[in-house]
């Protein structure tokens, strides 16, 4: 009778690593939370994104009204922040 420390297959260390990540692989590929990917704009797309102009989504960074990222000298916006943004702003707005 097999113990539970007695071994089944004999592997060796390389294939147990490419058994383990190609699991993980397929679980993140299943996953819906990692699945959503986060759409990234420059200042032009997310003007657009909220039918305004250039200048307005400027004023709005510079004042800290819309979450922004900087890197490399450039200026991203995320989609999904964006969106959030907005939707805060306009529950505070209608709770006044």
């Amino acid at each position: 009778m097999l113990s539970s420390n007695d071994p089944i297959f004999q592997l060796t260390v390389e294939q147990l690593k490419k058994i383990v990540k190609e699991s993980i692989k397929e679980e993140l590929s299943n996953s819906d939370s990692f699945q959503k990917e986060e759409k990234i704009l420059n200042a032009k797309q997310a003007a657009s994104f909220l039918n305004v102009s250039a200048p307005t989504i400027h004023k709005w960074k510079k004042e800290n009204v819309i979450p922004f990222h900087r890197k490399g000298g450039r200026i991203y916006f995320i989609e999904s922040e964006l969106v959030e943004s907005i939707l805060q702003s306009k529950k505070q707005y209608d709770e006044k």
